[in-house]
């Protein structure tokens, strides 16, 4: 028998295949060309007979099985966008391989879908390998087709009769899958098939175009693609006495607001290349993309702001040239030359599956067999995005009659006995197993050279047919390459019925005992130890032993230990294996700033200027050199409000005589400029931004601002003390309580600097280290693209200043304490300012100013929650046109350029007001903007200093591309001594020289 101390429910694995038939044994894929890894499934490749009832087609499948035991193991049936590849899709999404490139090797995807399935693919007519066809095809046609095709596999292998059967549909295929489980249901009624259809997922597809385009609206905005002023002029056409998740766009009987609506989608969007996913950019496009097919080009952390060294950018060309191969295409027993998206002819597009999913759960046999449906969308698609599903989920619901059983967040976790949860995303679960829920970091890949034809708001007079219309009707591919652990663990949850809780995480090969210390001999059985979940707060450890008889059909006993309160681990020594032997052993400063006397001031913002300002006349005496040069203040975060401080004592001492120097101008990223709107812009961000659920939402606003109009005209900031979660006088209690709850779920899993941060493997100790697959380039730490730095920076930084040896080098005093990068003396004793607004006026007014020629630039990553971009929009808008007198500028997009062969893409917008004032947004940044998109910084500081267009591409050579780091380790190290090398950042902003203070 198998042993359990506390809890685990007993998972089966290996069994015999069985007979395989003729044609089975005739389609087995014996030698998959470039195959990197030692493959433990059997995979089979052919062809099946299909028919629409009036013609005859020869169907290209793909059946790769379960690494499990596929004897047991559900089935997958895949299927991807119109008129694309299903097998295209599977290779670069949950099948076991990824393609590198033309002749590189196949490496394995180690969060393939066939770790827990087996995993099927057909495509339809005129796709992949499949024989083309000159018919007229509809939606209708494709289903019947494609369902009859699966009847022909079971046929083919009827040893998969009696396992569970789950359709999976991507982007417009959720159009497909709907039809095709109504052709199941329907011959089961009439006993026509035997099916054991157990679940349909439709991931990312399109639910109904006119919810869609509603939502567009609003996240578009949210995600600062429009400015207030392009808002506010849609919402003086659009609804203005309804709030803005009430407003019909799409339908609105004032035809101003539909024209104007429709206008606004393709104007703000006219710049964002990729409309399935709002952050990812590829650098290394060549201009020449927009019209012909793209190249191979070298994967590259520089090429791409995605964490898996820019594999979204190549997968599409990659992928498709390992099938184009014809030792590929004889290996898959294809006798057609591979099509990754083909134009067959193609009757009217569906726009709305209401009816579709209504005769699905409406089907006797829905109930009967208890099938289920998930909805799952990545919170990144502008298209398919996530508000839409959540949305056209509650209007099915309500047309159906179901309820809400669930509503909140789910968790991921790698291994839940070391890591912290990760904020996984929102899930509504319903009555009748009916579940919509958000991937947090997870988009929708488009095709960029998809049909031939322009992107989704491109003009082009090239684009025909179904192309016409992309921004509405454009379909692309929902690959699981962003967040792949997490939709595997939300697959393995659906698959095995954990329907309650997506939050499971896949424990076993993770909590496998690999060895014991002081063990002399070899253990028959294998052993798990880890963690399970007892409640939200309390984590409960395990262990299991298996049994040495027959584990996979030995009972599972469980053992707990009374006391109460004893550790049931006492009974695992003995009534377990094991006996232990009696031996015991067998079985408060900043950075490195010191303080002479031992006292430190007060701090406020006017000590720190007049400190700092001390600082710099002393540095000019030092360095008479640079009293002449162009001098730059630049900082982040609260540097909003001292570096203010700071340039007002410097003029001051320019014009008075006291100081020569040639200042020039100050930079800020997502500076704190105001208390006044701290917080008033966040609940909103994290709504549209996938974090709080419309029920959470609406309450929110409902007790913070009572009965307001329009939702975004809420305002948090007077309801709250500055600098904290506290009541300001006369607040609403219950607004303040409800608040905080939401603030610490968000700051429990993820990070308020950026909303799309999180740090997978951090340790619960808040102590990480840099761990992964880096010889494939593949960061499994962090959403990062690298390679977890983000993560383990603090501490990595924190050892490695404190060594002795270093100390030494930047000669540091022994008097001074040990480095730390933040003291909390100083940040809870800080007396604060309360607006830079006095000292911007000053500095714009003054004659300096003038003469100089001075700038201000102020920007702000978009992912930001502490200083975030919408807070710092509203107060700039006003200060400068109401206090100041400054036309408003237009709000223009500004682009990032890799180099002169590669297309730019958008990097943010930028509002230039009058005297050289500057305000930007930087694209996919948090709140420490060189940090998350440091070329792009690069490019921005670099234009700024040089007078320059923001969208000029920068002309410093990344040298250390082409150089090789010798890294060498002393032969005597350190006690102490850093686990990470120093190495190069090539963008680093070294074009001038850098002070730091």
């Amino acid at each position: 028998m198998c042993l359990l101390f506390l809890l685990l429910p007993a998972i089966v694995f290996n069994a015999a295949n069985g007979g395989r038939s003729a044609q089975a044994r005739a389609d087995r894929v014996v030698n998959l060309p470039r195959v990197s890894f030692q493959t433990n499934f059997q995979q089979f490749a052919g062809y099946l007979n299909s028919s629409d009832g009036t013609a005859s087609y020869r169907l290209h499948y793909w059946y790769i099985e379960s690494q499990s035991n596929p004897a047991t193991d559900a089935l997958i049936l895949y299927i991807s966008g119109r008129q694309c590849s299903s097998a295209h899709a599977m290779v670069m999404n949950i099948g076991p391989f990824r393609s590198f490139g033309e002749r590189k090797p196949l490496y394995e995807n180690v969060f393939s879908w066939n770790k827990i399935a087996n995993l099927l693919v057909i495509d339809p007519p005129g796709v992949g390998y499949s024989s083309n066809s000159k018919n007229l095809l509809d939606d209708k046609k494709i289903a019947t087709v494609m369902t009859n095709a699966l009847t022909s596999f079971l046929a083919v292998y009827p040893e998969r009769a009696n396992n569970t059967i789950y359709l999976v549909g991507e982007g417009y295929a959720s159009v497909y899958v709907t039809k095709i489980a109504r052709n199941i249901l329907q011959q089961l009624e009439l006993n026509q098939a035997q099916m054991n259809l157990q679940g349909i997922l439709l991931g990312n597809g399109l639910l109904s175009e006119e919810i869609e385009f509603n939502t567009i609206i609003p996240f578009v905005y949210m995600h600062a693609f429009a400015g207030k002023d392009q808002w506010n002029d849609l919402r003086s056409s659009c609804c203005p006495e309804q709030s803005t998740m009430m407003c019909n766009f799409y339908n609105n009987p004032n035809t101003t607001c539909r024209e104007k609506a429709r206008v606004a989608v393709k104007a703000w969007l006219a710049n964002q290349t990729n409309q399935m996913d709002v952050y990812q950019d590829c650098y290394h496009q060549h201009r020449d993309l927009w019209d012909k097919k793209a190249t191979l080009l070298m994967q590259s952390d520089h090429a791409s702001s995605d964490p898996w060294n820019g594999y979204p950018c190549h997968a599409l060309d990659s992928t498709r040239m390992y099938l184009e191969n014809d030792t590929v295409q004889n290996a898959l027993h294809a006798n057609v030359k591979f099509t990754t998206c083909a134009q067959f002819n193609h009757n009217i597009l569906a726009t709305d599956l209401t009816n579709d999913l209504l005769g699905v759960l409406n089907s006797d046999f829905y109930t009967i067999h208890n099938i289920s449906i998930l909805f799952y969308n990545g919170d990144l698609a502008i298209r398919r995005n996530f508000l839409s599903a959540q949305n056209f989920v509650r209007n099915l619901s309500a047309i159906a009659v179901y309820n809400v059983t669930v509503e909140g967040a789910w968790w991921f976790n790698y291994y839940r006995g070391i890591y912290d949860n990760t904020y996984g995303g929102l899930r509504t679960l319903y009555s009748k197993n009916l579940a919509v829920i958000s991937i947090r970091l997870y988009k929708v890949m488009y095709s960029f050279t998809m049909f031939g034809c322009a992107l989704l708001v491109r003009e082009s007079s090239e684009t025909s047919g179904t192309c016409q219309n992309q921004l509405y009707q454009g379909t692309g591919h929902a690959p699981s390459t962003d967040r792949p652990a997490q939709t595997l663990q939300m697959s393995v949850n659906f698959l095995r019925n954990n329907h309650d809780d997506y939050s499971t995480p896949i424990l076993r090969g993770s909590d496998l005992i690999v060895s014991m210390p002081g063990l002399r001999w070899s253990l028959p059985f294998k052993q798990y130890s880890g963690f399970l979940r007892g409640s939200n707060t309390h984590m409960l450890h395990y262990w299991l032993v298996e049994s040495e008889n027959d584990p996979a059909k030995a009972p599972l006993l469980l053992w707990l230990n009374g006391g109460p309160g004893a550790s049931s681990l006492f009974g695992l020594f003995d009534n377990g294996p094991f006996r232990i032997g009696k031996d015991g052993f067998t079985i408060t400063r900043v950075g490195y700033s010191y303080s002479t006397d031992g006292v430190l001031p007060q701090y406020t913002d006017e000590v720190t200027a007049a400190e700092n300002y001390a600082a710099l006349i002393d540095f000019f005496n030092l360095y008479p050199e640079y009293r002449t040069r162009p001098f730059y203040a630049t900082g982040e975060s609260y540097a909003g409000m001292y570096i203010p401080a700071l340039s007002v004592l410097l003029i001051q001492g320019i014009q008075n005589g006291t100081l020569s120097i040639n200042y020039r101008g100050m930079a800020i990223g997502n500076g704190l400029l105001s208390k006044q709107n701290v917080m008033d812009f966040s609940i909103h961000l994290l709504y549209y931004h996938g974090y709080l659920t419309q029920e959470i939402y609406n309450i929110l606003v409902s007790l913070c601002c009572g009965n307001v109009t329009d939702e975004l005209n809420c305002r948090l900031r007077p309801r709250f003390a500055y600098g904290k979660l506290a009541s300001s006088n006369g607040s609403d209690n219950q607004c303040h309580v409800f608040v905080e709850l939401v603030y610490k779920f968000m700051i429990g899993g993820s990070t308020i600097y950026n909303l799309n941060q999180q740090c997978y493997t951090q340790k619960t100790s808040n102590q990480t280290a840099p761990v992964g697959d880096t010889w494939t380039g593949n960061n499994y730490d962090s959403s990062d693209p690298y390679m977890g730095y983000y993560c383990y920076k603090n501490a990595s930084l924190t050892t490695y200043m404190n060594l002795d040896s270093v100390r030494s080098a930047l000669n540091i005093p022994t008097i001074a304490a040990a480095w730390v990068s933040n003291s909390e003396n100083i940040y809870s004793t800080y007396n604060r300012s309360t607006t830079v607004e006095p000292l911007l006026t000053y500095m714009i007014n003054s004659s300096y100013y003038d003469t100089s020629n001075f700038s201000i630039l102020l920007y702000y990553g978009d992912v930001d929650t502490v200083c975030d971009w919408m807070d710092a929009e509203w107060l700039t808008m006003h200060y400068f046109t109401d206090s100041i007198g400054f036309s408003l500028p237009a709000r223009e997009p500004w682009f990032y350029q890799s180099g002169p062969l590669h297309h730019p893409t958008l990097a943010g917008f930028a509002r230039r007001y009058s005297k050289n004032i500057d305000v930007l947004t930087v694209k996919g940044a948090g709140h420490f903007v060189p940090l998350d998109r440091p070329m792009q910084t690069l490019q921005m500081i670099y234009n700024w200093v040089n007078g320059a267009d923001y969208s000029a591409p920068c002309d410093i050579i990344q040298t250390t591309n082409n150089m090789t780091i010798d890294v060498r380790h002393n032969t005597k190290p350190e006690s102490n001594t850093a686990s990470t090398p120093v190495v190069d950042n090539t963008a680093a902003i070294n074009g001038d020289s850098a002070l730091l203070m």
